[in-house]
């Protein structure tokens, strides 16, 4: 799974977005690509002005005003073997503007740690 979600980032099929796991545009974060890989289902966030999307939460409630409009809960995060620290911070390299490139080359070297 990790293999494939470094290829999809270098692969130029996904367009980069900010600060939401897909947009309405159908760009997505580095996490929201991880998501589409895994057949995350997606709903669109009617509440939110950007059109932005979501996904529904594999344990969650939905509880409104919910950070899983840009970042995936711990169920899926353990499903698919991230701890919660490797994920914030390649949220946080993706929105700071690191390509995908980039942010292949950090997963590569920091899947050993994980």
């Amino acid at each position: 799974m990790k293999a494939e979600w470094i290829e999809a980032l270098r692969s130029g099929d996904y367009k980069q977005c900010r600060h939401a796991l897909r947009n309405r545009d159908n760009h997505y974060c580095c996490l929201g690509v991880l998501c589409e890989l895994q057949g995350v289902e997606w709903q669109s966030n009617v509440s939110h002005s950007l059109g932005d999307y979501f996904y529904i939460a594999k344990s969650l409630p939905d509880d409104g005003e919910s950070k899983r409009s840009w970042f995936p809960d711990q169920a899926f995060l353990d499903e698919v073997g991230i701890s919660h620290e490797f994920a914030s911070q390649l949220a946080d390299n993706n929105d700071k503007g690191d390509t995908f490139e980039e942010i292949a080359t950090v997963i590569e070297k920091g899947l050993s740690t994980e």
